[in-house]
């Protein structure tokens, strides 16, 4: 199963997608930079089953963005939790 974590670079993002990663899933980050990436990516040890994507999620089109990078046919397909995160935002997709 696949899984959209906003902000799961650190803090109790993290620690769900430590142990999501230890329980197989496919995680999706979307994270606000580069350096948040890079983080992440030292703080996973480099696993192999993330994704990561680039978005502010106060800025309407960098969320419109992401979400057709993540999916380009149906954006809230692929990664069923996107639908859920918080509706407040990814309602406009």
């Amino acid at each position: 199963m696949h899984i959209i974590i906003p902000g799961g670079h650190s803090g109790m993002g993290l620690e769900l997608t430590k142990k999501l990663i230890s329980e197989s899933y496919k995680i999706g980050f979307i994270v606000k930079s580069e350096r948040r990436k890079s983080d992440a990516i030292n703080e996973l040890n480099n696993a192999n089953n993330v994704d990561f994507f680039i978005a502010d999620l106060s800025n309407r089109e960098q969320i419109q963005a992401v979400a057709q990078e993540i999916n380009p046919t149906n954006p809230a397909s692929r990664w069923p939790f996107l639908r859920g995160v918080n509706r407040r935002t990814f309602n406009w997709i």
